[in-house]
């Protein structure tokens, strides 16, 4: 289940000539989260993938890329790590954050996060391997544009005017949060080209025929 989480019990070693080893843990593990920042402050046990982003960048060049793999591969954790690291954080007055007060920075770099706001409770978090490896790429791209993520997972439906209904509103609802500096600008135009450019254009026979195209993806 999403957001689920284990926490193994202490387990005891035993051996012979009467010496024993008591290993004592209790990590949590995050299940089924699909926020590489939630992960990162609330589980104990952490695979670092973030080479990743220096594959993806060294493959993009300004160009579309596509991933392919099976379902529950962490494709969608994988592209959530590349908006955390490449997305302008800025406070509530829209102002980009300095570097050293910017969670997505720490989340790649290390630092210390407050995880527990009353409690003052925090994690020291370790550099993951881009920043070892790449450090130039941290320089260069964390935290310098604004990112547009969305997620056609759950857009579905029986024609062609419910599936641009839901398309649309996740537009809107990424409109209202504007978790980027800059996306706002940017989630207008692509309204804008998806109303005059895709919306309405199809004669109704075309319209059903995509509707049913996109039915036998599910």
């Amino acid at each position: 289940m999403p957001g689920l989480r284990y926490s193994k019990a202490p387990a005891t070693l035993t051996r012979k000539q009467n010496t024993f080893t008591t290993i004592t843990t209790n990590p949590e593990i995050n299940v089924g989260t699909k926020n590489f920042a939630d992960l990162l402050l609330t589980s104990d046990v952490f695979v670092d993938k973030s080479m990743f982003i220096e594959e993806f960048l060294a493959a993009s060049s300004g160009k579309m890329v596509l991933i392919t793999r099976p379902r529950r591969w962490g494709k969608n954790l994988n592209m959530d790590m590349l908006k955390w690291f490449l997305t302008i954080e800025v406070n509530e007055q829209r102002d980009s954050l300095p570097q050293e007060e910017s969670l997505n920075r720490k989340l790649f770099v290390g630092g210390e996060v407050v995880i527990g706001p009353k409690t003052g409770k925090a994690k020291q978090l370790a550099p993951r391997k881009i920043a070892h490896q790449h450090p130039e790429l941290v320089s260069d791209y964390q935290g310098q544009y604004p990112v547009i993520s969305l997620g056609l997972k759950d857009v579905k439906g029986s024609s062609y005017k419910r599936i641009e209904a839901s398309v649309k509103a996740q537009i809107i609802e990424l409109y209202t949060e504007d978790t980027g500096k800059g996306s706002r600008a940017i989630l207008q135009q692509v309204y804008a080209r998806l109303t005059k450019q895709f919306i309405g254009l199809l004669p109704d026979r075309e319209r059903e025929r995509a509707a049913g195209a996109g039915q036998m993806l599910y």
